[in-house]
């Protein structure tokens, strides 16, 4: 351990007086570059806007262009009064979906932005980033980027800038179930446009108010939002407005359908199927079905609603849009159940289950469930059961994610603050101050060191805590058995005492009133009072013979109990069955355990009760079957066998579970076996010597 830790701070050490030299002569180099660098500005204009002009080309063809016209410029692109076109040029990148080159160029224009506090280039260096990442679906860091950009062009009063930033951050909260933050923002963005008269904005602004309070089942203000957005497009001096008014028809249809107004819902989706064009299959699948979907929510299962809802699903399969193929399964799945044609309806939902699953849509997932849940009868608790987890599951990952943007924003600000202190002080440094940086960076890794061996230290004092809990838990077990058997013991002499107090005490008693009853001379007593005392001897007789059963029974019952290791593993097979499905059967001979050692009592049902905890987590069983032989006083076979889903023994890697099995097992010089095939369960064999 020793020699880990003095070779790691020796790299520590090695790399950080590589990084002293590299900052000191970077700083000298990067002056030097900049006074050598000869830019072209016009050229460098005149071909990116070349570059913009090539829209129809393909992406081989832009690829290659950008490419070529980067290597040409790469000098020239490095000098800060150029870094509008790296930022152009990383955009391009961006749009053609080379990811690589466009994170490479941006974060080169980040690094130069920062170095000269260029706050307007960091804000849509920022920007970049934020789309970069929200397109690929990375939330937290694509608000941390749209936070920064917002900060910088606050700084600056870039007000259309500011609404747009707002709009991106609102739309990340409201994906994330704040919608009252998501409407702040929003709010905010639409009073910038409306003072900037940028109606186009506005409109869009009150359609994603609609939909936010639409979320927050708030239907009348959505209605009003998106009537008022439809005004404003019908105001709008633009030739083409059929995009804006088919988003716009189709968020008042689904509101519509929401509150259970179907005819003005099913107007509205009519009239963004008169515009919208067949070629953009998207838009017109999602209408097809939207419109056949408040039909069956209107209670119409004709044919021609499948057929449209049929069709709908066709087109998305074809443009492979799984995220509408899933929406479309559950609206199919709904027309069955309308149809009362439970085997269709169950196949389709499941099918939307399963897509659900694959694209981790958690929305469209619990739809799925809840939809399962009204027709799959046999297994609706069930379905219930997983609907709630994962519900409850949504909902914190959600608080984490609201408060992680809550930390962005006071993060983000406080390094802002510290950032504008910081760079107060450091304008006032000369170069002699660099010595005193690096001082600091060597307390800095110094400080590291320290850390990490205290945290090693902690690590080793966690194991040494759990090793001492493993113990005492073992010390806690042989109580137990040592207190079972002594409770046993008390009852067995208590029932001996019983059976002795009967059969020498009250038995003798009765045979001697019997006897001396036989005595009696029985001539002057007329035939019926006779045959009535011989009867009540008989009678004597007979409780004789039932008390004497009854001794020779609790001395075998006395003699047939033995609670030790095999009582306490009933008691432990009981606990789990009462919580779980699976049901256990135990098989075991020779059940005297007096004479085997209490560390291998103790071990052994350690073992087993890993074993079921194993079971019961990963083995999805209905059946354990749980044998315990002991032959002789030679050795101890316990066979665990379930018939669960079972593993591949060449693939599977050891978990803790089945480690602890093994340690405890050579710990008393045993041996343990694992049989196992995919869906034919597991079989545990164990050998103890004794």
């Amino acid at each position: 351990m020793n020699i880990k830790i003095n070779k790691l701070i020796g790299y520590l050490v090695f790399i950080s007086i590589l990084f002293f030299t590299y900052f000191t002569f970077s700083r000298c180099s990067f002056v030097t570059s900049k006074k050598e660098t000869i830019t072209d500005t016009n050229l460098i204009k005149k071909e990116l806007l070349d570059f913009g002009k090539k829209k129809d080309s393909s992406l081989h063809f832009k690829n290659t262009y950008l490419n070529d016209f980067y290597i040409k410029y790469k000098s020239e692109l490095s000098d800060s009064s150029n870094i509008g076109y790296l930022i152009k040029l990383s955009t391009y990148y961006n749009e053609i979906g080379n990811d690589k080159r466009f994170y490479k160029l941006n974060k080169q224009a980040l690094e130069i932005a920062d170095e000269f506090k260029d706050t307007l280039s960091l804000a849509r260096i920022n920007w970049n980033f934020a789309h970069f990442y929200k397109k690929r679906e990375v939330y937290d860091s694509a608000y941390y980027h749209y936070y920064n950009a917002l900060k910088g062009y606050e700084s600056k009063n870039e007000k259309h800038e500011i609404a747009l930033m707002k709009y991106g951050m609102s739309v990340i909260r409201g994906f994330f179930g704040d919608y009252l933050g998501a409407e702040k923002l929003t709010i905010s963005s639409l009073n910038i446009f409306k003072e900037l008269n940028a109606q186009n904005n506005v409109q869009s602004m009150y359609n994603h108010l609609g939909l936010l309070q639409k979320d927050l089942d708030e239907l009348d203000k959505a209605e009003r939002y998106h009537i008022k957005a439809l005004e404003i497009i019908k105001e709008l001096e633009k030739d083409n407005k059929d995009n804006l008014y088919i988003r716009t028809y189709n968020n008042l249809g689904r509101v519509y359908q929401e509150k259970r107004e179907f005819e003005k819902s099913l107007y509205y989706f009519d009239e963004a199927l008169k515009l919208v064009d067949k070629k953009d299959e998207i838009k017109y699948a999602r209408l097809i079905d939207n419109y056949a979907y408040t039909k069956v929510l209107q209670g119409n299962t004709n044919n021609n609603v499948l057929n449209n809802l049929n069709k709908a699903l066709e087109i998305r399969k074809s443009i492979d849009n799984k995220s509408g193929e899933l929406i479309s399964k559950l609206h199919i799945a709904e027309y069955f159940l309308k149809k009362n044609n439970q085997d269709r309806a169950l196949e389709t939902a499941r099918e939307a289950l399963e897509i659900s699953e694959k694209l981790a849509n958690t929305e469209n997932y619990l739809k799925a469930l809840h939809l399962l849940s009204e027709i799959d009868i046999d297994k609706r608790g069930e379905h219930l059961e997983d609907y709630i987890k994962v519900s409850d599951s949504v909902t914190k990952r959600e608080r984490r994610i609201q408060n992680k943007f809550a930390r962005i924003e006071f993060e983000t600000d406080e390094y802002i603050e510290k950032t504008r202190i910081l760079t107060q002080k450091t304008e006032q440094l000369s170069e002699q101050k660099i010595w005193l940086v690096s001082f600091l960076f060597f307390l800095i890794v110094l400080i590291i060191l320290i850390y990490f061996l205290i945290v090693q230290k902690q690590r080793n004092e966690k194991l040494l805590l759990e090793n001492e809990k493993q113990q005492m838990n073992e010390q806690i077990y042989s109580l137990k058995l040592n207190q079972h058997m002594k409770i046993q013991n008390e009852k067995n002499n208590e029932r001996n005492r019983i059976s002795e107090e009967l059969h020498d005490s009250v038995l003798s008693k009765l045979f001697g009133v019997r006897l001396h009853l036989s005595f009696f001379k029985m001539s002057d007593i007329d035939k019926d009072t006779k045959s009535t005392f011989e009867n009540h001897l008989t009678e004597l007789q007979e409780i004789e013979k039932e008390i004497r059963g009854i001794t020779h029974q609790l001395n075998k019952s006395s003699e047939d109990i033995n609670v030790n290791f095999v009582s306490l593993i009933k008691e432990l097979i009981l606990s789990k069955e009462s919580i779980t499905d699976c049901k256990f059967s135990l098989h075991s001979e020779n059940d005297d355990w007096e004479n085997v050692a209490i560390e291998i009592r103790v071990n052994l049902y350690r073992i087993i009760q890993e074993a079921i905890q194993n079971i019961l987590k990963h083995a999805k069983a209905k059946n354990v079957d749980i044998s315990i032989k002991r032959h002789a006083n030679q050795f101890i076979e316990i066979i665990i066998k379930d018939d669960g889903v079972g593993f591949d023994l060449k693939k599977k890697k050891n978990g803790i579970g089945v480690k602890n099995i093994k340690a405890r097992v050579l710990k008393l010089k045993g041996e343990v076996e694992f049989k196992s095939e995919l869906g034919k369960g597991v079989e545990i064999k164990i050998t103890i010597p004794t």
